[in-house]
C-alpha cells in the first residue's frame, strides 16, 4: 500500500505548521510502499546548526509527473522554533485509511526525546 505522511508541528506559542507530505528516507517519491510488518524512517525535523534554536522541517514536493529544474526544489523547507509536539498522520492512498500518532518532543540539551503521546 502507498502511505503518505502528513505532519503537524505544534509550537509552544499555540501556533502550528502543517506539512502535507512528510519526507521518507530513501523514498523515490513522496509516498512509501509498506507491507504488514515493514518499517520505514520518516524525517520529523533537522537541526542544521547546533548554535541555533530553530529546527528545519521538510515537505516532499516530488510527484510522479513533475520535474524540477533546480537542485533541492523537490523539497520545501521551513524553520520552526519552540517545538512542543508533533502529530503524524499516516494515510493509505487507496482506501484513505488514516492512523494518527501524537508525539511529544522533549529537548535535553543537544538530545531530542520523542515520546508517544
Amino acid at each position: 500500500m502507498n502511505v503518505l505522511a502528513r505532519i503537524v508541528y505544534h509550537l509552544a506559542d499555540n501556533n502550528s505548521v502543517r506539512i502535507d507530505y512528510g519526507v521518507w528516507l530513501d523514498a523515490r517519491i513522496r509516498f512509501e510502499t509498506l507491507d504488514v510488518g515493514d518499517t520505514r524512517e520518516l524525517v520529523l525535523f533537522l537541526q542544521l546548526d547546533s548554535d541555533k534554536p530553530e529546527l528545519d522541517v521538510l515537505e516532499d514536493r516530488r510527484d510522479l509527473n513533475s520535474h524540477f529544474s533546480e537542485p533541492w526544489s523537490w523539497f520545501r523547507t521551513e524553520e520552526i522554533a519552540n517545538l512542543a509536539s508533533v502529530e503524524v498522520t499516516l494515510i493509505e492512498t487507496e482506501s484513505q485509511t488514516k492512523h494518527v500518532f501524537p508525539l511529544e518532543i522533549r529537548r535535553e540539551g543537544p538530545i531530542f526525546r520523542v515520546v508517544s503521546g
